[in-house]
This record gives structure tokens, sequence and C-alpha cells, in this order.
């Protein structure tokens, strides 16, 4: 029988020994011999189908054969590996169509060298699934012999909600002059490929019950469906004030005066208004009038108010302006007049009334009344003043007179009395009687009138008061007589003078004398000398002399003496310091003096005065440094005077000198100072520039450099009283420039340009822009402000060197970061031949290296092995793993950008040898 055969991992077999399953009978004694071909231990492969020939021997020679043909099967299963999980992106339909992930699996086989693997997929690709799916691929070796994977393939919806937003509107402000926003997420509609509109969310920004000042508002509407896409749309809200303001106060009604032609005239009465709104100030709420102030009225108007607010909106409230008539009517009165009186000194007042005319502002002279005080038919006497009263028909009066003078033409005879002295004792104040009533008047009527000025009760001051009488009848006749009153007090004046002064100062100042009395006085200066209080006086005895007097003549007087002593003439040395140097003596000099004696003495040191009485002498064997001396003016009175001279001596310094006369500092920020020890003196350093001394006054220090180019360091060497010496040091520096613009990034261009600058060279300075590493253009490379363009895609490092004779060139640099206007949307090559022909042999991807030095790039097989990676893309990839070349087919990449959106590209490539 034929046995079967099944490979193994190795997809081999050993044929097996048939000889022992094999039978062969001789004719002739002894069983034949039974050989195999192939032999057993043979290895045979799934895809060979050997003839197993078995022969018999027999002792004779004698052979005899058959054969069978060995079957061989292969029943080991091939293995397939699936992906992970995939997405798969839903479409608007919120169905998706499986793709083809054959690719993305790998198997083997254990016969796989003796023919190909097929894989199936299920569902296919192409297939449309509404839903997450599994996938299964099945793996299928020439035998039929299959295994299946699976992996899970999840639908994403990543298409947004739609969101239909109501329309562009305008609400009103409420009384706090805002609005609560409503909801409008309930007028918003909504739509999703895959959610019913039941399942959408909606939220609003800002959000419900937000207080919305008055403008334009921006509403927000989104929505969101139940995988967490997000929509929104926008619409405008104008918050608008429409609620008008509310009068608290309207302004009552108004009396309007009539003028002379009984017309009014309305003025501005928003001041008597007051009102409130919801957003608007009162101060910035407009009241209008109409009629406007200034319109002329007749009768009874109607105003209205109206009050609006910044908004526009307004509102009115009325009242009513009347006419007030308050203008007295003119009456014109007859002319004066006289009548004859009878022989009592009597007439009779006629009627007057007939004879009055007049004018009003508002009412005829018809509508009018006159009145008559006294009434017609009283009786008069003396001069009669007749008052007429026209009364319009407001009750406005006005009034005039009528005078009616008897006819009397012989005025009064008039006697005055004799007014004596008065004796007021000590009394200031006397009171007037009435000397009218002591004056004789003869006249023909008895209405006459008697007045004195002043009059009676009037107070005087003793003194002489004129007085006056003056008597009228009643026809007009009048007459008067003159009074002389003679008032006098008793009591004298007091005056005290100041004290006898005697002093050195010719200035004297005093108070002036003390006086009183018991009604008025002056005083004032009785003797011929001239002088007085702030006068400078003569040396000696002067004698001052004061009287006063009252208005009655009583009279005092008083004196003193003003006594001036001899004073010293003024101390004044003419230089308050003297400088001598190497010298021992000197000239000291002062003001001669005109009273006095003088002396010079030594306040400190030393010295010996030529003459110590001479206001100018010389002074000897002065001491080293300083020396006081004084000179001093004497009187024998009034004290002494005097004023002090400071002689300084010193012996010269030695010169300053510096040993070095020129520095290179270059780069240092911090100098060494030097030279010698200063004796007799003092030293200091100084500059011409901004450099910081850290001792000036030392003759060893340092000193900060902060300024480039040339700068000069003085040593100066002197004291109080000799002439001083300098010695200079010139230094040269060349510090580090300061690029002024900041690393920056900048979209390249055709028109790209930057402008740079850095710090101002001296003119002992050279400067240089250049790139480093770049092709970059520079405009004016050797300015301290230039344009660069023409900037590499990446980073750019541009340098600023600066340079001097005598010091190596230090530099400054910036880095300018050039990235793509439109972003990077990187093109990937699909193919690439990578033969060496310089065409396609590269896998290159513009500007990732100089745009993400960072990132990071990974090629896999189709099996997901990796065959490429990368951080950075410095060299570009040429199809190769571990230096060999890979076989052509279809590979994978994926790459990372590593950015600050976590960007990620992925895609296949082909290589064709």
């Amino acid at each position: 029988m034929v046995v079967p055969l099944y490979v193994e991992a190795t997809c081999s077999a050993n044929i097996i020994d048939y000889t022992t399953l094999a039978s062969a009978v001789d004719v002739c004694l002894g069983s034949p011999t039974i050989t195999q071909t192939p032999i057993a231990g043979t290895v045979v492969n799934v895809n060979d189908s050997p003839t197993i020939i078995l022969t018999a021997t027999d002792a004779a020679g004698n052979q005899s054969q058959c054969s069978f043909t060995q079957t061989i099967f292969d029943t080991i299963s091939p293995t397939v590996t699936c992906p992970g999980t995939q997405n798969v992106v839903m479409s608007t339909n919120c169905d998706a169509t499986v793709g083809d992930y054959l690719s993305l699996a790998s198997s083997a086989d254990n016969c796989s060298a003796f023919g190909s693997v097929t894989l199936s997929q299920t569902p296919n690709s192409g297939a449309t699934i509404g839903a997450s799916a599994t996938i299964y691929i099945t793996a299928t070796d020439a035998s039929g012999n299959t295994s299946t994977c699976n992996f899970g393939l999840q639908t994403i919806d990543n298409i947004a909600p739609t969101v239909t937003c109501p329309n562009d509107s305008t609400v009103s402000t409420d009384t706090g002059c805002d609005y609560n926003l409503a909801d409008f997420t309930s007028s918003s509609i909504g739509a999703d490929n895959c959610s019913l509109p039941v399942a959408l969310s909606f939220s609003q920004s800002p959000t419900i019950g937000t207080l919305i000042p008055a403008g334009l508002q921006v509403i927000t509407i989104t929505v969101q469906d139940t995988a967490g896409n997000t929509g929104n749309c926008q619409f405008n809200l104008t918050v608008a004030d429409q609620v008008a303001p509310v009068v608290t106060t309207c302004v009552p009604n108004q009396n309007v005066i009539a003028d002379v032609g009984c017309q009014g005239t309305l003025v501005d009465y928003s001041s008597l208004l007051a009102a409130t709104d919801n957003c608007s100030s009162a101060g910035n709420l407009i009241v209008t009038q109409n009629p406007v102030s200034g319109t002329i009225i007749t009768s009874t108007t109607l105003v209205t108010m109206s009050i609006t607010d910044e908004a526009g909106n307004s509102v009115d409230c009325q009242f009513s302006a009347l006419i007030s008539d308050t203008t007295s009517p003119v009456p014109t009165c007859p002319a004066d007049f006289s009548l004859a009186i009878n022989s009592s000194c009597q007439y009779t007042l006629p009627d007057l009334t007939g004879s009055v005319t007049g004018t009003d502002n508002c009412s005829v002279f018809a509508n009018m009344t006159v009145t008559q005080n006294p009434a017609a038919g009283s009786m008069g006497t003396g001069i009669s003043p007749v008052l007429l009263t026209l009364i319009d028909e407001q009750g406005n009066l006005g009034t005039c007179i009528t005078t009616i003078t008897p006819i009397d033409v012989t005025a009064p005879t008039v006697t005055c009395p004799t007014v004596a002295p008065v004796n007021n004792g000590t009394s200031c104040d006397y009171i007037l009687p009435n000397y009218g009533s002591l004056t004789l008047v003869l006249d023909d009527c008895p209405n006459f009138t008697i007045s004195q000025i002043p009059a009676p009760g009037t107070i005087v001051n003793p003194g002489t008061t004129a007085i006056t009488i003056l008597v009228t009848d009643a026809g007009g006749n009048s007459v008067s007589c003159p009074l002389s009153l003679v008032v006098m007090e008793n009591q004298a004046p007091t005056i005290s003078c100041p004290a006898n002064i005697s002093q050195c100062d010719p200035l004297v100042t005093f108070a002036d004398p003390i006086n009183a009395d018991n009604c008025f006085s002056y005083f004032y200066q009785t003797d011929a000398t001239g002088l007085s209080s702030g006068s400078t006086f003569p040396i000696g005895i002067t004698n001052l002399q004061y009287e006063v007097a009252d208005s009655s003549g009583n009279l005092n007087t008083c004196s003193f003496q003003v006594e001036v002593l001899d004073f010293p003439s003024s101390a004044n040395i003419t230089d308050d310091t003297l400088r001598v140097c190497d010298a021992t003596s000197v000239i000291v000099n002062a003001d001669p003096i005109t009273s006095g004696s003088g002396l010079w003495t030594v306040l400190s040191g030393a010295g010996n005065f030529n003459n110590q009485f001479a206001n100018s002498t010389g002074v000897n064997n002065l001491l080293d440094g300083e020396n006081s001396f004084v000179w001093t003016v004497s009187s024998a009175s009034c004290g002494t005077l005097s004023d002090t001279i400071i002689v300084i001596t010193a012996v010269s310094p030695i010169s300053a000198s510096i040993p070095v006369d020129t520095m290179f500092a270059c780069d240092l920020s911090t100098i060494d100072l030097i030279t010698g020890v200063v004796t007799n003196g003092s030293g200091l350093w100084t500059t011409d520039l901004d450099a910081v001394i850290a001792v000036p006054s030392a003759n060893i220090t340092t000193a900060s450099i902060q300024t480039n180019g040339w700068q000069y360091f003085v040593w100066t060497v002197g004291n109080d009283a000799c002439p001083s010496t300098s010695d200079t040091m010139f230094v040269i520096s060349n510090l580090e420039p300061n690029i002024l613009t900041s690393d920056t990034t900048i979209c390249q261009d055709d028109l790209a340009s930057l402008l740079v600058s850095a710090s101002a060279p001296t003119p002992e300075q050279t400067v240089l822009w250049a790139g480093v590493s770049t092709s970059i253009f520079i405009s004016d490379p050797s300015s301290n402000t230039t344009t660069i363009s023409d900037f590499d895609i990446g980073q750019n490092i541009i340098t600023y060197s600066v340079s001097v004779d005598g010091c190596p060139t230090v530099t400054d640099s910036i880095l300018v970061i050039a990235t793509l206007c439109d972003g990077f949307n990187p093109v990937f090559p699909t193919l690439i031949t990578p033969n060496l022909d310089g065409k396609n042999d590269l896998f290159e991807i513009l500007y990732l290296e100089e745009l993400f030095p960072e990132c990071h790039l990974a090629i896999f097989n189709r099996w997901g092995s990796v065959v490429y990676e990368s951080i950075g893309y410095e060299e570009p990839w040429d199809g190769t793993y571990n230096n060999e070349r890979l076989p052509m087919g279809t590979y994978f990449f994926k790459l990372e950008l590593n950015d600050e959106e976590n960007r990620t590209f992925t895609g296949d490539i082909s290589i064709i040898h």
C-alpha cells in the first residue's frame, strides 16, 4: 500500500522504507531480495511526486519490479499577523468605506518557498460599514491550508456638525442700561452626519443671563455631536437703548412778565425740569423747548419740553406760559399851579382827574381808572401836593403829583436867637438843641415850617459849629438866618517822650512819643534838627522836642536826648585766604581806619609782623601749612571789630608723571591706572568719557571701560598753595559690540528683508556684517545699520564684527529663522530609483531639516519592520537598510514634526531599481 507523506515545518519529508511492506515469491527456494529506489530516507518536498520502484532479486539474479507514485501532503497552516486597530473616517452619510489592509498584514508558511501565500480580507476592500467592525484576514497556502487573524476597524466621525444661527437682531436695554442675554440656542438649528438632532448639544457664548452693555455683541452658538465634534456660527446682536427717559419733575406753569408792548418773552425753562434715564446721565440728556427760548408771546401759550437721551429716545411734558402784566401805567398829571387864598389863607381843591392822561403796556386809557387824594372840594392851606393815581385793568398803579401853591408873595420875617459859648467840661460830645423853637417868625399865613441845619440832636465836637435856621411859608417863600456855636472842653492832652538814648551806632531808631487826649489831638516835632527815628545822627548829643494840642487849644510838650558815641572803623581784610608756594613770608592788607586803632595778632600757626599796628604789613617766618591772623579795630566806648585771614604755605609736590603714555585695552572692561606716590600734595584721576574710576584719588587704582575708541586719563597733582601739574595716558578700547535687533523669525519670499542695527562704531573702529554658513545678501556690510535679505530656510546666524588697529576683532551674533510664507506643506516623493544616476536617488523632503531639526522619520516595509529611522533629516534616505539595497516594493513612512501642533504625516513610497 502507498503510505502518504506529510511535510514538516521545513516543507520536507523522508521517503519511508517500502521494502518491509512489499512481498515477493520465487519458484525456487529462498526468498528474493527486495530493493527500493529512491532509497528510504530520501528527502522530498511537497511539490515532488516521486515514483517508488521496488525490485525483487532472487538467488539466480533474476529480477522483477513494481512501481507506484508517492503522494506528499502539506497540512501545516500558514501564519498570519494582522495590524493593530485601524481608523477610518466616516463620510457625510455617516458610513465608511473599508480599505485594503492586506499590505499591512504579514504572513509566513512552512512551504512559502514552493508556492505563494494568498491573503484575503473580509469585509472586502470597498465595502461600506455604518459602525466599527472587525476585519478578518485569511492566509491560504498553495496546499489550501488557511489561517485567520483579525483586527478592529474603528470608525471615526470627524465631521463637525453644522449650526444655523438666528438672524442678526436688535434688542433693547433694560432699566439698568444693559441686556440680560436670552437663550438663543433654542432658535438655532443644528445638523450632523451621524448624530440625530435630539442628540446634539448646544452652548452659547456669552452665556445665558450675561449682562450685555449697549452696543454690538457677537453671539456664538456652538453645537457638539456625540463624537465630540463641534461647529459654531455667529450672529450680531445689537443692544440698543430703546427706553425713553422718565420725567420726574415737569416745569410748573410759568408767569411771563409782559413788557411795554404787552408781550412776553419765553426763557429757557430746562433748569426747572428733572428727568432720569436708564443709560444716559442727567448731564447728557438733551432738553429741547417748543416754542424756544426768546419766543414772543401775547397770550397764554402751551410749552412742550422734550427730553432726549443719547440713544435718541425722547419723552415730552407740557406746561402753560401765562402772560403777567406787572407794569404800572404811566400817568401824566396836570402842571403845578397856584390858587388864590381867602381871608383865612385857605383855598378849595379842584377835581383834577379829568385832566389826567396816561399810557399802559396792556390797557387802553379808556379802560383805566383815575383817583385823587385829597379829594376834590377839600380845603387846602399852604402848599398842597395832590396825588393822582392811574389804575390799569390788572390793578397796577401809576401815580403822579400836581402841586397847588397858594398865591402868597410876602416872605416871613425871622429873628434868630443869640447862642452863648458852651463849656462842655471834659466831655467831647455836645448834642445840638432845637434853636428853631427859639426863633421869632412873623408871616401872613400861619402854615410856615422851621428847619435847622445841622438838625437838632446832632452831636458836635468841641470847636465852632455853623448852624442855619430856614423858615418857609405856605406860599413857598423862604428866609434863613445863621448861628455860630462855640463848644469848649478844658482837659489838656498828655505826651510822653522816649528815654534818653546813648549808643555807638549813628543809625538811631526809636518809638514816637506816646500822646493821648480825652477828645482828639495831634502831635508834632518842634525842634529844628530835622532828625527823626531812622536818621543817622552826628557824634555827640542831639535834643529832640515834641508838642501835642487838642481842638480846644489845650497843649503839652516833652523832650529827650540822643547821644552817639565814637564808633570804631570796620575791620576789613582785603583777602580771606592767601596761598604761598615755596616761601615763608607774605604781605597782608586791611582797609584804612578813620576812627579807633588797629592791631594784627596771630590766631594760629606762626608769623612775625613788620608793623602790627599798620593796616598793610609784611608777615615773616610762616609755618608750613595753615596760618591764621586777625586784624582788630578798637575804640574806647564802642568796643572792637575784627576780620581774619588764612595764609597757607606749602612746598611744591613732585610733578605728575604716568609711566605709560598709550594703552591698548582692547576688549578689557577694567584697566589699571598706575603712577608714582604723591608727596607734598594730593593727586586726582579724571577722564574725558564715562569710565568709572574706582578710587580717583589713589595713585594706583582701576577704571571700568564703558566706551569704544580712544579716551584719555589724566593724573593731576597739586596742593592748596602751589600750581598743579598733570600727565595724560591714552587708552584704546574695542569692547564687544551689541546687536540691537533681537533674534527673530521671518517669512521668506522674494521681497523678504530685515533691517538690523548694532551699536555704532567710533571713528577708530571698522565693522562688518557676515552670515555664518548661509548665503544671505547684506546691502551694506560695513555700516552698523543695514538690510539683509535672501535668507536660507531654517536657521541663519548673522555676525557683527568690530575691529580696531592693535586689538583682536570682537563680534556679536543674532539668529534669524526663515520660514515658508505659506507654512510647511511638504511634497513627499512616491517613487525613488536609487541607482545612483542622479535622478530620484533619494527620498527628499524640502526644508524638513532646516525647519524641524527635531523631527522623527520612520520608514517601514510591508510587514511593519523599520528599515530607516532618523531624528532630524540631515541625510535623506537612499533606499538602503544597513547599507544594503532594499528590494523593490512598496514601503510606508511616518513623519512626526514634533512641532507645537504635533503634526504627523504618513504615506507610501515605492522603490524601483
